[in-house]
């Protein structure tokens, strides 16, 4: 991730720049391909902060969506139906559970959300992950993806990370960080998960 996050913004937000099967906006350039452009965000707009921080050499990983004046009906049903799926795939979390069965999960609520064409991406800029573990780096193993066979031990700390990509719409995302605990898990991110708008 570039130092400070990946802030995107507006109808371009779905685009996949090539950095990673990720929100990642459009960048500058091919140069920096990732982030904002030089597009000015407008009323409606979606806008979507992905953003790490590193405390005493431990990472966190983290994202929301904000919208530019009161997001209209259609975006707060996006980001309910989102939200619903978060929440169901934080749910499942415990330890053995393996990220190829959280990945499936999560794929089987898109599907039943109508939304599965949306989800993670878009045709084949679609990524098949759900999230991945944290620590001393930003990505560590194991990766929730489909094909990710490892169980979770107790104490991964992990992120869950679900998106809506629409073209022509732009973004929706969610970002937590769950530490796998011997009965569960917890959730130790503390921002609130509105659709904030400003």
């Amino acid at each position: 991730m570039p130092g400070g996050g990946i802030v995107t913004s507006g109808p371009n937000a779905w685009i996949v720049s090539g950095h990673a099967m990720t929100v990642t906006g459009v960048g500058l350039s091919p140069n920096v391909p990732w982030g904002a452009s030089n597009r000015k965000v407008e009323t409606g707009d979606l806008i979507v902060v992905d953003f790490g921080v590193n405390y005493e050499g431990y990472h966190c990983d983290i994202a929301r969506t904000y919208s530019v004046g009161k997001p209209k009906s259609e975006q707060y049903d996006l980001w309910d139906r989102l939200l619903d799926l978060h929440f169901q795939v934080i749910d499942k979390i415990k330890p053995g559970v393996t990220g190829h069965e959280l990945y499936m999960f999560a794929e089987e609520l898109a599907t039943k959300s109508g939304m599965e064409q949306y989800f993670m991406g878009v045709e084949e800029q679609r990524g098949t992950y759900i999230g991945h573990s944290i620590g001393l780096e930003m990505d560590e193993l194991p990766v929730l993806a489909k094909g990710a066979d490892d169980p979770i031990p107790v104490g991964a700390v992990l992120t869950i990370e679900p998106k809506f990509m629409v073209p022509g719409r732009g973004s929706v995302m969610v970002e937590d960080n769950i530490l796998v605990t011997e009965n569960g898990h917890e959730v130790i991110s503390t921002l609130e998960r509105d659709l904030f708008y400003v």
